[in-house]
This record gives structure tokens, C-alpha cells and sequence, in this order.
């Protein structure tokens, strides 16, 4: 989303940003330490969001950031935990539901962009354009990121002359996408999608140098660590 901005100048852009980043990793560490008040950790995910508003001044967030924005706004409603740990069998059950929800937001992101590619493919085909079906798609769409780019990546030149891999590559993506809801249809599925999806996005890293750490550990520590 994209929302109305007030611009600060350059005298106290970068005094107001360091004020929210501190403020956000503050709430963080107490909300860490305060385990058992809600209210603290819905204010420090609030502080998150600023953090993530503010951060490069565009007005909006970026898409890598929204699965960690999403899973903290829902994880702050978490029941708090005391001393004594998950006593009641309500309690247990208010941190499935509330984890699930967490995990069906992160797994749904990923769905609506693998959608979102299929339906570009399909409107790209009604107008007669290349679309990912092509063979030269993948090796294209990583020769240009490079050539948009400061600093090549690992392995982007190789793959670039190697069309096939950078082809079946970015195929597999899209099906491991549009594939990222069906852990909640069929729970056997959850470590096989993480580990793909982690996958992925280490093979974005190595070929066109964009990494997305923070959704690597949201994988990791909800979908595949997680409980099913």
C-alpha cells in the first residue's frame, strides 16, 4: 500500500529515523523480556511498522519486508506467557490457532505472488508477448537484473549462458509459489514446501544478488520448525 507522506528535511530526516529505529529495537527487547503483556508486543510491532515506513521514504513498504510485518502484527496477539508456562488447554489452544494464522499469511504470500506471475504469463500470451514459457525467459530476466545492477552475482553469468537451468529455475519457482498453500490442505507437505521456498531464495541470491534473510528465517522457524 501506498500511503500519503510528510517529507522531512535532510537536517532531521536522519535524526527522526534513527529516533524510530531505536525505538523499535527497544519495545522489541522489552517485549522479548515481558513475555506475558500483550500490549507490549502489539507496540513494538506497531514500532516495527514505522520502522518499515520510514525506512527509505517511498511512501510504502517493500514486498520483502511484508512477511515479517505480517507475522509480527500477529504474533503480538499471542496469550502471554508466565512463569508457569502454557497451563491451560485453552491457552495451548489460542497459541495453535494464532501460530497457524501466522503461518497461513506467510504461506499465502508467496501463493499470491505465484498467482500473480500465472495470470502476467496468461495476459503476456493474449497480447502476443514472451512469456515465462519461453526458454531464454529465465537467463533474460537475469541478464537484465545484472545489467540494472552495482555488483554481479555469483553464479548469474554462468547462468545466464546456460539458459535451460535459469529456465527450469525460474519455473520451479513459480510452481513452488502457486504450490506454497497446500500445507494447509495436507500437512505432510510443510517441510518439503520450506525447504523449497528456502531454496529458492538462496538461488536468487547466488544468480542475481537478492537476498531475503528475513523470509529465509520466517521459513525456517515457522514452516519448517514449526508445528504442522
Amino acid at each position: 500500500p501506498v500511503w500519503p507522506d510528510f517529507r522531512l528535511t535532510d537536517e532531521y530526516a536522519a535524526g527522526f529515523w534513527m529516533v524510530v529505529t531505536l525505538c523499535s529495537l527497544g519495545t522489541s527487547l522489552f517485549a522479548a523480556y515481558r513475555t506475558e503483556s500483550r500490549i507490549v508486543r502489539i507496540f513494538a510491532a506497531a514500532c516495527l511498522f514505522l520502522h518499515f515506513a520510514t525506512e527509505d521514504s517511498r511512501d510504502s513498504i517493500r514486498h520483502g519486508e511484508h512477511g515479517l510485518l505480517w507475522v509480527s502484527l500477529i504474533l503480538a496477539c499471542l496469550p502471554g506467557i508466565t512463569h508457569h508456562g502454557l497451563e491451560s488447554r485453552r491457552t495451548q489452544r489460542s497459541w495453535l490457532r494464532i501460530f497457524g494464522t501466522a503461518q497461513f499469511m506467510l504461506l499465502l504470500f508467496y501463493f499470491m505472488a505465484g498467482v500473480v506471475k500465472v495470470l502476467t504469463a496468461v495476459a503476456q500470451s493474449v497480447r502476443g508477448e514472451r512469456t515465462l514459457l519461453h526458454p531464454d525467459s529465465g537467463a533474460l530476466i537475469i541478464a537484465e537484473w545484472l545489467l540494472r545492477g552495482d555488483a554481479p552475482s555469483l553464479l548469474g553469468r554462468w547462468i545466464v549462458q546456460h539458459r535451460f537451468i535459469a529456465w527450469s529455475g525460474l519455473l520451479g519457482s513459480v510452481a513452488l509459489e502457486v504450490l506454497a498453500i497446500t500445507p494447509l490442505l495436507w500437512r505432510p507437505m510443510q517441510p518439503l514446501i520450506a525447504i523449497g521456498l528456502i531454496g529458492m531464495h538462496v538461488s536468487i541470491g547466488l544468480s542475481m544478488d537478492v537476498w531475503f534473510p528475513e523470509n529465509v528465517a520466517l521459513l525456517a522457524l515457522l514452516i519448517l520448525a514449526g508445528p504442522p
